[in-house]
């Protein structure tokens, strides 16, 4: 059962009122800034959250609510998305170069941090899969790991290499002369155009998602904060040896929060399949299911986040298969 709705709020490009207090952030990149925010003062546990496509910070709003207080919260923009700095110059959005852009906010969060500082990921989605790499690619830097509704990046055969590449350039062509057109709209027709490409996420949760994606250009005139080039086609992905390959560097322990209707990249039999693979990759890996859709940490937050609070207060050492079992939810 979804978590009950949150009042409704007239239409605005401002977030709906918080019960609680979020301080914008901003990261120096070479290329301009990642943006974000954090909420809670400094503490020993900081976890840092990356949202999936297309979204941005505040898709975090509605599950911070629900969250322990004992940590410190920095959720952020990936570039080209919310209130991040564009690439540029016709760059590209690959996954890889996002993995690259959490380092650098990794880097100033432990410069700015007290040695004793131990970090977190918590990922939806694409933030999830980001989310796994960097944890593959620097284990000994995160202490744990939450991936909601995405695990490892989508795969594919080397065969198709070529052709994909082909793909990714001809899209590209196409993406990057509408990029610099925006039309600008009304706040009433961007909501819409909002609601309409997000139908997984409820009524009650759409508010929160909604003011960082827009920005006024003239009075009563919006356009998106996207970048379109992030809906490029990829480039490159992984092989599914390749994904193995970071599970098994993965040292902390992993939650993975999947929902009944959620993200499919796979039919149902060759997901298990992928799944039991990586288990035996990741011996640190939990499993926990929830009803829902993909957007179920906005539209169920607090069952995602009692999941997610279990997790965090079992004992680090814990094997997982000796962990207390999280009830799945189907």
């Amino acid at each position: 059962m979804a978590s009950a709705a949150p009042k409704t709020h007239p239409l605005s490009a401002e977030r709906p009122p918080l019960p609680f207090e979020v301080v914008e952030r901003r990261f120096p990149t070479p290329g301009g800034h990642v943006g974000g925010w954090s909420h809670g003062p400094p503490s020993r546990d900081v976890v840092v959250a990356i949202h999936g496509w297309l979204e941005h910070a505040d898709c975090w709003l509605p599950l911070l609510a629900h969250l322990p207080k004992d940590r410190q919260y920095v959720a952020i923009d990936l570039p080209g998305h919310g209130y991040s700095t564009h690439r540029g110059n016709g760059m590209g959005y690959a996954v890889s170069d996002y993995v690259r852009d959490i380092a650098m906010v990794m880097q100033q969060l432990r410069d700015q941090a007290a040695p004793e500082t131990r970090f977190h990921l918590l990922g939806h989605s694409m933030g999830a899969m980001i989310s796994f790499l960097y944890a593959g690619a620097f284990p000994e830097q995160i202490t744990s790991l939450v991936l909601v509704d995405g695990v490892v990046p989508i795969t594919a055969d080397d065969a198709a290499a070529a052709s994909r590449l082909a793909s990714s350039i001809e899209n590209w062509l196409v993406l990057h002369t509408k990029a610099a057109a925006q039309t600008p709209m009304s706040l009433e027709v961007a909501f819409q155009r909002l609601a309409k490409g997000n139908p997984d996420v409820e009524s009650h949760a759409l508010p929160y998602l909604f003011p960082r994606s827009v920005r006024q250009v003239k009075p009563g005139q919006f356009v998106f904060n996207r970048d379109l080039l992030v809906k490029q086609v990829t480039p490159y992905r992984f092989t599914p040896k390749q994904a193995l390959s970071f599970a098994r560097r993965i040292q902390c322990p992993t939650l993975a929060i999947l929902a009944n209707d959620g993200l499919r990249t796979a039919p149902p039999d060759e997901t298990q399949r992928q799944l039991a693979a990586l288990q035996e990759a990741m011996p640190t890996l939990r499993l926990a299911y929830v009803e829902g859709n993909h957007h179920v940490h906005m539209n169920d937050a607090s069952t995602v986040a009692k999941d997610i609070a279990d997790f965090w207060s079992l004992p680090a050492s814990l094997p997982a298969q000796e962990a207390r079992p999280i009830a799945a939810k189907l």
